[in-house]
């Protein structure tokens, strides 16, 4: 809808908000297009209100980009492991991801 430059500048508001939201240990990865994901080094399962509070507050400060229309936001899912990274979390996060898209925009989802 805005060509190529406001969509880039988009994808930098967002990559900036989210370091700026996540830990200095945690990792932050655009994976394509307009998907990113970040790895929470040291979360656990009882850390899943406190993440979905951080999204709603990510989207919360998106949505105060007045040149966007307000249509920045992100939609997320979390899954954790016990047994680091690998396939097996991804697809679970991955999944979480696409739950929480069929809701709707500004969305999370996260697997317990």
């Amino acid at each position: 809808t805005y060509g190529h430059p406001m969509g880039d500048r988009a994808l930098c508001i967002v990559a900036d908000t989210l370091s700026r939201f996540f830990r200095n240990n945690d990792y932050i990865f655009r994976l394509g297009g307009d998907e990113f994901a970040v790895i929470m080094t040291d979360a656990r399962k009882e850390c899943a209100d406190l993440i979905k509070d951080k999204i709603g507050r990510i989207n919360a400060e998106l949505g105060c980009y007045q040149a966007f229309d307000n249509t920045l936001s992100i939609s997320a899912g979390a899954a954790f492991s016990s047994n680091g990274l690998g396939r097996e979390l991804y697809d679970a996060a991955d999944k979480q991801l696409y739950e929480s898209k069929r809701g709707g925009r500004r969305r999370r989802s996260v697997e317990i």
